[in-house]
């Protein structure tokens, strides 16, 4: 499976939801790329084995550090799983991909000095 691309990933913790962000690159059956939550933008790495898919980030601030190890299944253009945070327990994860749409058009740049009032 190529994974290559953006996903949007809901983090189901115990008693809430949030929203973070995959950007992947994958080359044969590796992965990396860039984790995105609300606090924070981290190296992704990982691998893809058929429908298996395994990737790690950590958030890092001064004297704590949280990894996040994602262990999912591909399901048609999913990826469900768990999340596991260490002293932080578990969370669930669905991942899909982050469908973009063409917004084609020019682009205007004014020539010549600003114009001042």
């Amino acid at each position: 499976a190529d994974l290559t691309g953006h996903w949007r990933v809901e983090v189901h913790y115990y008693a809430t939801m949030v929203e973070h962000e995959w950007i992947i690159e994958q080359e044969g059956r590796w992965i990396g790329g860039q984790h995105r939550s609300a606090f924070a933008t981290q190296a992704l790495r990982g691998t893809v084995e058929g429908d298996k898919v395994r990737l790690a980030s950590t958030f890092r601030q001064p004297g704590n550090a949280i990894p996040f190890l994602f262990s999912g299944v591909l399901v048609g253009k999913m990826i469900e799983g768990d999340i596991h945070l260490g002293e932080y327990q578990t969370a669930r994860f669905v991942a899909r991909r982050a469908e973009h749409v063409k917004n084609e058009g020019a682009v205007f740049i004014p020539a010549g000095p600003p114009l001042a009032t």
